[in-house]
């Protein structure tokens, strides 16, 4: 599942047609986009977070990158606690 998928879901909605009224996009796009596809722009990035409840740079990329413990991660939370469900590479 995209890290995007997992964003909305987590934000409350189910399917992707719920959002695009909001985001004033087609489902066409928001496929497009949560597949990988496409890259939202800057605007329409700002109502995706807006809307998901989640910082702007969660949208441009993965919230959980690795399941490795040999790698150096930093939970979604901020604090450094090495190997975790979700975490971003440093």
């Amino acid at each position: 599942m995209s890290h995007l998928k997992e964003l909305r879901i987590k934000a409350g909605y189910k399917t992707a047609k719920e959002i695009t009224p909001l985001l004033g996009i087609t489902p066409s796009a928001i496929y497009q986009i949560e597949g990988g596809r496409k890259q939202p722009s800057v605007k329409l990035a700002i109502k995706m977070a807006n809307l998901y409840n989640c910082f702007l740079e969660n949208i441009f990329r993965p919230i959980y990158t690795t399941n490795s413990c040999n790698d150096k991660t930093i939970n979604t939370n901020g604090d450094n606690k090495g190997c975790d469900k979700g975490g971003i590479i440093i």
